[in-house]
């Protein structure tokens, strides 16, 4: 057993991007009313699992880890059932979480000795989770001030999709401009998301192709 778990360890990164990626897309093989009653729990369970998996040598942060995952399942099996609509907790948890595996990433990035190819799927999973980490933002944002983003369509499920998207758009600098913060509070924080976007990508590319100059002049 502590064999799996070990292997599991070692592909962490691998799993992560992987459950990031049926995150963001597996959406587009489900019709939407499907996906949000059915799937979407066991896809946000697959990805807690994954994020969980980063801290398996941290034994106290896994042990809060595991607190925080049963209370994670708890509310989302509430809201499944219809016993209570909790929304708006599901995604401070998420947000809570997916910040917390952000830093271990940005730990990991940091603190390695040689760039290897998982190394590279680690930096490629912190900018897939600084978009998610966004998004939750701007979606508890227009939770607890409605109209805060323009031009989102009408149900929560469409809303989701619509500032996924947006989250995205702004971190890659696209900026279609189909939909743009409205207030002043908004508008600040998309600003501040975006920095943040610049400011990982450009200090992250940095530190990762001086690491590989030092690595390759040892050789």
């Amino acid at each position: 057993m502590s064999n799996f778990r070990e292997k599991l360890f070692d592909l962490r990164y691998n799993l992560l991007l992987l459950s990031f990626l049926l995150l963001i897309f597996l959406p587009l093989f489900f019709p939407d009313d499907f996906y949000q009653d059915n799937m979407q729990p066991l896809v946000f369970g697959i990805n807690l699992i994954a994020g969980i998996n980063l801290f398996y040598h941290r034994k106290k942060i896994m042990r809060y880890l595991m607190i925080f995952l049963g209370l994670a399942f708890l509310i989302v099996g509430l809201n499944f059932f219809k016993v209570f609509s909790s929304e708006s907790y599901i995604f401070s948890l998420y947000l809570i979480f997916f910040a917390i595996v952000a830093f271990q990433l940005f730990r990991d990035i940091l603190q390695a000795d040689h760039i290897e190819p998982s190394i590279l799927i680690a930096v490629l999973c912190g900018f897939v989770v600084l978009g998610l980490t966004g998004f939750f933002i701007f979606l508890l944002i227009e939770i607890y001030q409605p109209g805060s983003f323009n031009n989102l369509n009408g149900t929560l499920a469409e809303k989701s999709t619509d500032l996924l998207y947006f989250s995205y758009v702004t971190q890659t600098t696209i900026g279609y401009g189909d939909i743009t913060p409205s207030n002043e509070f908004s508008k600040r924080v998309v600003m501040l998301f975006g920095l943040a976007c610049q400011i990982y990508q450009t200090i992250i590319v940095a530190l990762i192709i001086g690491k590989y100059l030092n690595q390759e002049s040892k050789k």
